[in-house]
């Protein structure tokens, strides 16, 4: 199927990804990876994975566990949640774990229609940073402006993301959606909260997340967000890679990967090996509502 974001990817069914080893689940974890075998000089993309959840939520606890997280040059690994609406972003759109090409930092995001800003929201709010788009303010998630970085990003801290979050055996990300706001914590693996571990999360001793977006009539409705789907993909190249930074900045691709002399995707076409990490490895998911995993 047709990769909406427009990357060196088909989105493969789930007979094709079963027969080319891009999924497989034991009862300990998922895997879900992209077709790394030669292409053809004809080829125009790479068989990958998108699954999106059937049901839909409008606030919840999402807990993501990863012994692996794909990372590599082109590569663009995303676990979101997006509405249903007809209109992107109609009904919103939260990334939760994101990162381009060789990041060790998780970017976390929100995508609008108008009138969200979360200019309200100050460093004790949160213990990431900012990421400064193409416009000079961070603060207003619209993306009516029109340009793909539209939106409001954050920054998490460092392994939380590519090679450094591999080798330190992964971790856990805890999403909190409530109608006063969007929250993400991260624990390196072994390190979670003993309520989580146990399956009775008590969010509020968790102290400060690394990400946080406040919703509230005034600044940034909470009906922006709702009837969402949760979903994993693996892009290569695609509009954020190649469009997203400019191409003096340190984050584009030459600029993350300045080793390569091929486009993005000529190097993904070409460099079959260089895709040996873009895989998820995912030992739980769990979804919370009033307190309960469902």
């Amino acid at each position: 199927a047709f990769d909406p974001r427009v990357g060196f990817v088909k989105c493969a069914s789930l007979a094709t990804a079963a027969a080319l080893g891009l999924i497989n689940a034991t009862a300990a974890a998922v895997y879900m990876g992209v077709d790394d075998a030669h292409l053809g000089a004809n080829a125009t993309s790479r068989d990958s994975v998108r699954i999106e959840s059937r049901a839909t939520f409008s606030s919840g606890l999402f807990v993501l566990s990863l012994s692996h997280i794909p990372t590599g040059c082109g590569v663009w690994p995303a676990f979101w949640m997006t509405g249903t609406g007809d209109a992107w972003p109609m009904w919103g759109e939260w990334d939760i774990v994101e990162g381009f090409d060789r990041q060790s930092q998780v970017f976390s995001s929100i995508h609008t229609t108008s009138n969200c800003s979360e200019a309200s929201v100050g460093d004790a709010d949160f213990s990431g940073s900012w990421v400064l788009g193409n416009r000079s303010a961070t603060t207003d998630c619209s993306v009516a402006h029109g340009n793909p970085q539209d939106g409001c990003s954050q920054k998490g801290p460092n392994a939380t993301l590519g090679a450094q979050f591999n080798a330190g055996g992964g971790g856990t990300y805890a999403a909190e959606w409530t109608s006063s706001g969007l929250s993400i914590w991260f624990w390196q693996a072994g390190a979670e909260p003993a309520d989580l571990a146990a399956r009775a999360p008590e969010p509020r001793s968790w102290g400060t997340p690394y990400s946080f977006f406040a919703l509230g009539p005034g600044s940034c409705d909470p009906s922006h967000f709702r009837d969402m789907r949760i979903v994993f993909d693996l892009d290569l190249g695609g509009t954020c890679v190649n469009h997203l930074y400019g191409p003096k900045n340190a984050q584009s691709f030459h600029g993350s990967c300045p080793h390569i002399i091929e486009t993005c995707p000529e190097f993904i076409k070409t460099n079959a090996k260089a895709l040996a990490e873009a895989y998820w490895i995912v030992t739980a998911l769990d979804v919370y509502s009033n307190s309960s995993a469902v």
